[in-house]
Order: C-alpha cells, then sequence, then structure tokens
C-alpha cells in the first residue's frame, strides 16, 4: 500500500515537472526580444548605428497608423506600456521620432519610430516657465486636465505636453516613503531626494515615462492619440476623396476668354470723371467688402489647432526638447527637428505585390 502511494506521489510530481516544463517552452516560444508576446501585441527592435527601431507588431503582422491611432485614443494600457517600456529601456534621455504619418494612407502604412540617444537632455534644469501661459488655464475652475494642447507661436505645429504642476509628485512620493519607515523603524530611515531629480523631471520623453504616474502617463497617450484623429478627420472635412494636395495643377487659362475680357475694357466708356451718387455708393461697397476681406484674412491666420493640417499630407510625430526643458510632444507640418534622416522624406507607399 505504502508503494503504491508513494508511486501515486511520484507520478503527481512527474506530471507537474512536465507541466512547468510545458509552460516553460510556451513562453519561450511565444516571448521574443525583451519580453514581448510575438503572437499578440509587440515591438520587434532592431539595432541602429545610434540607437534603435521599432516596428509595431500586432496579430502576426505590422500594425498600422489607424490601429495605433486608435490603440491611443481608447488608451489600450497593454500598448501604452509596452511601448512606455521599450521607449525607455536603453538611454537616460532619449529622441523619440516617429516615421512620417501620411493621411491619406494611415489604414495601411505601418507604424514604427526610432529611439535616439539625447546626451544633450541629460541633467538640463526644467524651465519652471515653459508654457507658462497655457498651463494656467487649467489649473483653476473644473478643468483639471493633467495633458495639454495647443499650438506653438509658429502656427504650424501642435505641441502636447503634461502640466507642469504635477513636478512634485516624486518628491512627494518619496517624503511618504520616508515618513513610512521611520514609523515602522527605532533608528532615522533618512531617502535621499536629490534636488537635481527634481529639477531634470520631465525635461525629456524617457524621465517623464520613468518618474509621472501611470495615470498622466496615460492621459499624455491619448491626448497624442485624440490629436493625431482630429488632424485626419480636419484633413477629410477640407479635402474632398478625389482631391490630391501633392498633386493639384492650375489649368491654364482660355486664351478666347482673354480676348473677350480685353475688349469688353477696350469698349467701356470710362466713368472717372462722372462722380455720380452711384459711384458713390460702389466706393463704399468696395471698401466695406475690403474690410470684410481684411478681417477674415487676419481669422485665416490665426488658425484653430486643427486648420493648421487642413491641406497638409503628412504628419511628423516626435520629441526633442533642445530649445525648451519641458516636454512637448510634437505634431509637425515638416521635419523641423528630426535627427533620423530617412524619417525626413514623407512616407511613399510601396506599390502592391512588393
Amino acid at each position: 500500500m505504502a508503494a503504491l502511494l508513494n508511486l501515486f506521489t511520484s507520478l503527481i510530481l512527474l506530471f507537474g515537472f512536465l507541466l512547468s516544463s510545458w509552460t516553460a517552452f510556451q513562453w519561450l516560444r511565444d516571448y521574443t526580444g525583451t519580453g514581448k508576446k510575438s503572437a499578440g501585441m509587440y515591438f520587434q527592435e532592431s539595432k541602429l548605428g545610434e540607437g534603435y527601431s521599432y516596428d509595431f507588431m500586432w496579430k502576426g503582422r505590422r500594425g498600422t497608423y489607424a490601429e495605433v491611432i486608435e490603440l491611443f485614443v481608447t488608451g489600450n494600457p497593454e500598448f501604452t506600456t509596452t511601448m512606455s517600456r521599450v521607449i525607455t529601456q536603453h538611454y537616460k534621455s532619449v529622441y523619440w521620432e516617429c516615421s512620417p504619418m501620411s493621411i491619406r494612407h494611415v489604414s495601411k502604412q505601418p507604424f514604427q519610430f526610432v529611439v535616439l540617444p539625447a546626451a544633450a537632455l541629460e541633467g538640463r534644469p526644467v524651465d519652471m516657465e515653459a508654457f507658462a501661459e497655457h498651463f494656467n488655464r487649467h489649473k483653476s475652475g473644473t478643468d483639471k486636465a493633467t495633458v495639454v494642447s495647443f499650438l506653438n507661436i509658429a502656427k504650424d505645429t501642435i505641441f502636447v505636453s503634461p502640466v507642469r504642476t504635477i513636478v512634485p509628485s516624486v518628491p512627494l512620493r518619496l517624503q511618504l516613503l520616508d515618513e513610512l519607515l521611520n514609523s515602522f523603524s527605532e533608528t532615522t530611515v533618512s531617502v535621499e531626494i536629490k534636488k537635481t531629480e527634481r529639477e531634470t523631471l520631465f525635461t525629456d520623453l524617457a524621465s517623464f515615462l520613468r518618474t509621472a504616474s501611470p495615470s498622466v502617463i496615460q492621459d499624455l497617450w491619448v491626448k497624442v492619440g485624440k490629436e493625431l484623429k482630429q488632424i485626419i478627420d480636419s484633413h477629410s472635412i477640407n479635402q474632398s476623396p478625389n482631391e490630391d494636395s501633392r498633386t493639384t495643377e492650375k489649368k491654364p487659362p482660355d486664351k478666347r476668354t482673354e480676348q473677350t475680357n480685353k475688349s469688353s475694357q477696350t469698349n467701356k466708356p470710362s466713368q472717372t470723371n462722372k462722380p455720380t451718387l452711384r459711384g458713390s455708393f460702389r466706393t463704399l461697397t468696395n471698401a466695406l467688402t475690403s474690410t470684410a476681406s481684411a478681417a477674415t484674412t487676419t481669422t485665416i491666420t490665426n488658425p484653430t489647432t486643427h486648420q493648421v493640417f487642413a491641406s497638409i499630407p503628412d504628419v511628423w510625430l516626435s520629441t526633442n526638447g533642445l530649445s525648451t526643458a519641458w516636454l512637448h510632444v510634437r505634431l509637425d507640418s515638416r521635419p523641423k527637428y528630426y535627427h533620423f534622416m530617412p524619417y525626413r522624406k514623407p512616407y511613399q507607399p510601396q506599390p502592391e505585390g512588393t
């Protein structure tokens, strides 16, 4: 009886060992690179001469910009967490640069980006006055946004930036940890809070992803997705389906029409020396029309956030940070500060079958 019991116990142990081994084998087979599931959602990493490139892989294929925007907008935690991890895993400070997004090809264009080392951003003090006018709008009242978007001074780029009021969050958590440790210890335990860590907080994307609260990180990615989606929507409204802003051609003037206009102008009697009431009224009407046109022009020179991209075919999504020491994700109408040269050219779709 004891022998049977020992045999039964051995079989159970053997079964448990085989089951755990099979589970480990499945894990090793399904996961590649830095621990991201190849059959599901992960970023395929490739080493560059300086930096790394990442291709978004989803459902066994390369994920598109349209899919990524939807994942951004819905705040998909697996996607945002995975992307945040790969951005921060190699360098202390980074330049994050995405391939140019072609608005006409978002449903087919693969989403990819590069992470480049940014030694120039390391140790920089925070610019406490950066974007103050935009942040101050969200400090009072019912609007308690943690992330805001706004146009740059030149009105050709959208910035998405975390509001500055969250800067003290990490030192506060360390202070609470200090108090908690001291409450359970007979001797005083000090938690060092370095001033430099607080000053360099949120100067670039990597420092933000390492130190900000998960909810604020999620808010940033959601806001980026919403801005991209609104750009696409505004572009669709302002451009007909058959219109391509890249290949818009002007028709040459009709010579017969030009000749007719010249003839009518030649045969028309001059009325410059006949000041009539009708002429005065016409002058007044023209003056009012000119004033209205000037007002319209003034409105166009101060566009709303997404009118900037209404007729622009590509969007460059990136971070830089060299000019302003506070994190701001850039949605550019041109590659102003791109370091990765292949991404400076607009997206060109590959011919079908290649």
